[in-house]
């Protein structure tokens, strides 16, 4: 059975004045409404709620519609005072109200009044997403837009609307600086053309108690940081304390040895050898694993001739072992230069080499995660200290490169025609010292900088330390604060230099670095070597120094304790660098790795 729909509208009392009515019983109808308020809430399935209805006008139009199982249907608008109300009733009604719908004035039958229900809501909805300014997401992270916070909404001059710190982010590090545009339209953009957008009506999430609470945690974080580290200084400095104290001890008491004091001499333990060519670089270790990696060149290789060869340092600690097991990654193109283990993920490395590659290598798979090229050879690499995400290289013009981790992009880099940066090495934050947020020391041939993390994010001040030399490394101890520099011959300095300064404590008043002792070699030095720390770890320990004496063609320990040399190993190649195995102990003995060209050699010192 077909069904029809009409608009009856019924007219104010007042407006029947103007138009003649042939049906009394219709107009008496219609008079017995003036004094009732229609005022009609009409629920989803077409109930009626009768309150405010007059009882006697729903009968009549219900009244008809009894017996009728299958009746036409009209689409009735009732307007009441001020409000319009709809209801579908059956054809028969109309009928028995005895309304002509094609007659009566009140009633509109023309074309443009005849309602679809489907089309007049699908009119609604568009009409609500016309008169809309709404913003629900950023295009870029796809995340919710927020009120308050680095998430608010911000558009180009094109019109495209992101987060604000989503689109800054974009234009800095997602494109070229020659090729700044819009991600959704391509349009040319920059960072003046960002606006902060305020909607009157804004989809977005209120973020003003979440941020607050953020930062609040913030503020306890790096309080509880600085509690830790301040605890942790106080611990080290009881430890001095207790060392003194037990020394003393032992000179009141007239006993020059610890009984827990080692009872072998210093030793060469072992010495391996890796390749036939001269073709060993440079090393690094992870006490975490127990990982030594090694940099050389392959003996064949079809495309990468630069690897990284991997051994256990523990394994390498058994004597009846003559080669312990080594795996090999093939990575560069050209010599590797330096190598970094993450300070959180200690499977993750990191390389550098003469190719202007670096390479992000997963040691767990031996594979390469991730690389980028850069503009010119590559020569250090460290983790910056207040960010483990931030990875420093350092060019063979001096150049500084900042790399972000997560995405292997600079997003800066300071391009500078200096003498090469021979090191760079990681500074942790610290509540005593200066330079309290940590950064990374760079070290350039001619000049030795503290690079400290700012309140910017990932903006690091510079900051020139009293030292000259021609340096050629630099190394960092935790412990005590102490950095070891070693120097080549030059000018009025005719021998080689290692020279051992402390970072100053924080409410001091003198020089950011102090002196503490420098050790001089023999006036040769024609590569660049690379020179440790030994730690103290028992009582009885000393703090060392090992560096390689090119004209005595030896190992030097010297000790931080007595400012002089304790003893030294004669070598039969040349040493290009010097490695302490944190961890490893033979016969209550710390151990050091020394890399040649072509073997590696280990020490009990």
């Amino acid at each position: 059975m077909s069904y029809q729909e009409f608009s009856v509208e019924f007219i104010e009392p007042e407006e029947f004045d103007d138009f003649s009515r042939t049906d009394t019983e219709d107009s008496d109808s219609v008079e017995n409404m003036e004094d009732e308020e229609l005022d009609v809430d009409i629920d989803n399935d077409g109930s009626r709620n009768s309150s405010s209805v007059s009882q006697a006008m729903w009968d009549i139009l219900d009244s008809s519609s009894n017996g009728s199982e299958e009746p036409n249907q009209a689409h009735v608008d009732l307007i009441g005072l001020g409000r319009s109300q709809s209801r579908v009733l059956p054809e028969s009604n109309l009928q028995s109200m005895d309304l002509d719908i094609s007659q009566q004035p009140s009633c509109s039958t023309s074309a443009q009044n005849i309602k679809e229900p489907q089309t007049s809501s699908t009119s609604a909805n568009t009409n609500d997403s016309e008169n809309t300014d709404e913003a629900f997401s950023c295009s870029i992270c796809l995340d919710g837009l927020t009120s308050s916070g680095d998430h608010r909404p911000a558009c180009l001059k094109c019109g495209h609307i992101f987060g604000e710190q989503c689109i800054i982010r974009w234009i800095k590090t997602g494109c070229n600086s020659d090729a700044r545009r819009c991600p959704t339209c391509n349009t040319k953009a920059s960072l003046k053309d960002i606006r902060i957008l305020f909607a009157k009506k804004l989809v977005a999430v209120d973020t003003a108690l979440l941020t607050d609470l953020q930062n609040k945690l913030e503020r306890e974080v790096k309080k509880n940081i600085s509690l830790t580290n301040e605890s942790h200084a106080l611990i080290e400095r009881a430890e001095c304390l207790s060392n003194e104290n037990l020394k003393l001890k032992t000179l009141l008491s007239g006993c020059n040895v610890s009984p827990n004091a080692p009872t072998t001499k210093r030793s060469l333990m072992k010495n391996i050898r890796l390749c036939k060519n001269s073709e060993c670089r440079v090393m690094t270790y992870n006490k975490m694993n127990m990982m030594l990696v090694v940099s050389q060149k392959a003996e064949t290789s079809i495309f990468n001739n630069q690897i990284i060869r991997k051994m256990n340092a523990s394994l390498m600690m058994n004597e009846t072992l003559i080669a312990p097991p080594e795996e090999k990654i093939y990575v560069h193109s050209k010599q590797i230069r330096d190598m970094s283990f993450h300070p959180i993920e200690h499977h993750v490395l990191v390389s550098v080499g003469l190719d202007k590659n670096v390479n992000l290598l997963d040691m767990t798979s031996n594979a390469v995660i991730s690389d980028i090229e850069l503009d010119e050879p590559l020569w250090s690499c460290c983790w910056a200290g207040d960010n483990s995400n931030v990875l420093v290289t350092g060019g063979q013009t001096g150049t500084l490169f900042y790399i972000d981790k997560r995405v292997m992009k600079v997003f800066h880099s300071e391009h500078k025609r200096t003498p090469a940066c021979v090191s760079l090495v990681s500074i942790p934050p610290s509540s005593t010292r200066v330079f309290p947020k940590g950064g990374f020391l760079r070290t350039r041939m001619d000049l030795l900088s503290m690079f400290e993390a700012s309140c910017a994010p990932n903006f690091y001040q510079e900051t020139e330390l009293p030292v000259r030399g021609v340096w050629s490394c630099a190394s960092y101890d935790t412990r005590y604060n102490h950095i070891l520099l070693s120097s080549k011959p030059c000018g009025n300095n005719k021998v080689t230099r290692h020279i051992v300064s402390k970072l100053s404590s924080l409410n001091e008043d003198s020089l950011s670095l102090q002196p503490v002792v420098t050790f001089y070699g023999g006036d040769k030095a024609t590569q660049l070597t690379r020179s440790c720390f030994v730690p103290a770890k028992e009582p009885y320990d000393e703090t060392l120094v090992a560096y390689f004496d090119e004209k005595s063609n030896c190992i030097q320990l010297c000790s931080l304790n007595s400012n002089s040399s304790v003893h030294k190993f004669s070598v039969q190649e040349p040493i290009l660098d010097l490695c302490y195995l944190d961890g490893l102990v033979m016969n209550r003995r710390r151990v050091i790795a020394a890399l040649s060209a072509k073997s590696i050699s280990i020490y009990c010192v």
